[in-house]
């Protein structure tokens, strides 16, 4: 009877002892999530984003004036020497000879000599480049050998003297007991005792020496390997620096050999160019700076010819630069006079008159107009399709332009999230996105900051808004 009992009163405890098991690794469970929730409440909350294809499109809003009379302005169209075949009155038909442009052939050739003397400077500069990054990514950076630490002398010390102390103890213990039954005098166990004093002195001497040597040992590997994370720093920064040069470098190439086929377009076409009239009507303006005789440059204003008729023309003149405007773009205007809104038109010309941009359009319908009334234009110009298309707002900068993405370290408690800088280099942009070039290879497949609720430096952790965009 009493052993069922003693067996009930075990399983019993045994029961209670599983509860507060159960109970203890609960709450430590709760305390685990609740401090790591905690810890993560202040943390930066980021929205990711992948660079994307898309198109860079730039827009102007401008105003314009209706062209009293539906004049037509008549532009060079060539560099050169021009010679006027009408006076101002002169009544024109469709076809008609207005003016000659001799082209300046040697001023054409000095310029694509220059081009060419550029380009040929920008191969070496780019071949040079090249190399570089080719040696700094083939540089072999590693810790500086330090020689494996020998403590076979210290450890034979150390053997020695243990042997040494541990015969002298018992020869102290021999002695003390010959003292104390009278037969030796006290001089010869104070002898004794010093000789094993000594013994200890010098074995405690021999563990620091070697715990020392051991110290000394890591301190020089610890620095050597400073060292070489130093070193490792500076190379991967060199790389980067230099790559963004070769991206720059590779840019300025481009552009010049777009310039050298205008030019090389120009002296295909050159000699002497007759521009006709492409209206019927009468000659009203001719510019001063275009009389027969002068040196213009292309798509200079000469003269201007008032049609029987044509399309009503607007003029809007604009201080943007209109680099990404070209003559046939697609234009909406607005009448707001008439309340009628996003009429469609092209840009028939852009020119440079009084330091001003000055683009000209006509609306694809026939409007009559009275003259002088007040046109708002929106104007767009949509690039190639670029492969690496980024939000504005994840451009950084910080003497140079980098994005900030995310890599995931496991912890103990999961996963933690380190915002980390890749340098980049901006090549096209509008007002809402940019489009990019990769200074380091690592770039490809990389989720990207594109937004954040407080600042956020490299080397920090976030926390991510939707982990969803982080498993793409």
């Amino acid at each position: 009877m009493d052993m069922q009992t003693g067996e009930k009163r075990i399983k019993s405890s045994y029961a209670l002892l599983n509860k507060i098991t159960i109970i203890f690794v609960f709450i430590i469970a709760v305390l685990l999530f609740f401090s790591k929730t905690i810890y993560e409440y202040n943390l930066p909350a980021v929205t990711l984003a992948y660079p994307t294809e898309d198109y860079i499109v730039n827009t102007l809003r401008a105003e314009g004036t209706v062209i009293l009379d539906g004049e037509v302005d008549i532009l060079s169209g060539h560099d050169g020497q021009i010679e006027l075949l009408v006076e101002e009155g002169s009544e024109v038909k469709v076809g008609d000879p207005l003016f000659k442009v001799t082209s300046d052939n040697e001023n054409i050739e000095a310029q694509m000599a220059a081009l060419e003397k550029n380009k040929s400077t920008l191969n070496v500069t780019i071949s040079k480049l090249s190399n570089d990054i080719a040696y700094h990514n083939a540089s072999d950076i590693s810790s500086n050998e330090i020689e494996p630490l020998d403590l076979t002398s210290n450890d034979y010390k150390i053997e020695k003297l243990q042997k040494s102390l541990e015969s002298e103890q018992k020869e102290l213990l021999d002695t003390r007991r010959l003292f104390d039954e009278g037969a030796l005098a006290l001089f010869v166990l104070a002898e004794q005792e010093a000789v094993v004093q000594n013994l200890e002195a010098e074995l405690q001497q021999a563990l620091l020496d070697r715990e020392k040597a051991i110290e000394n040992h890591n301190k020089k590997i610890e620095d050597s390997n400073k060292a070489s994370d130093n070193q490792l720093r500076q190379n991967s920064k060199a790389i980067a620096d230099l790559n963004y040069q070769l991206n720059s470098a590779r840019i300025e190439r481009d552009y010049i050999d777009r310039q050298l086929a205008s030019l090389s377009e120009q002296l295909e076409n050159s000699g002497i160019t007759e521009i006709l009239s492409e209206y019927d009507g009468r000659v009203t303006v001719i510019m001063d700076n275009a009389k027969t005789g002068r040196i213009i440059n292309k798509n200079t204003l000469v003269l201007s010819v008032l049609p029987q008729y044509s399309p009503a023309t607007v003029r809007f003149n604009v201080s943007d630069k209109m680099d990404y405007m070209v003559e046939g773009d697609a234009v909406l205007m607005s009448i707001n006079s008439r309340r009628r809104r996003d009429l469609p038109g092209k840009i028939t010309k852009i020119y440079y008159y009084n330091q001003m941009v000055t683009i000209e359009a006509k609306f694809d319908e026939v409007i009559q107009f009275s003259g002088g009334e007040k046109i708002e234009a929106l104007f767009e110009r949509r690039s190639q399709l670029y492969p690496l298309v980024i939000p504005n707002s994840a451009v950084r900068e910080g003497g140079r332009k980098y994005l900030l993405y995310i890599e995931q370290v496991k912890t103990g408690l999961g996963y933690d999230y380190i915002a980390r800088e890749i340098a980049i280099n901006v090549a096209d942009r509008d007002s809402n996105n940019s489009y990019i070039y990769w200074l380091d290879e690592r770039g490809d497949g990389l989720p990207i900051i594109i937004n954040s609720d407080k600042a956020v430096m490299p080397g920090d952790k976030v926390k991510i808004i939707s982990k969803g965009e982080f498993q793409r």
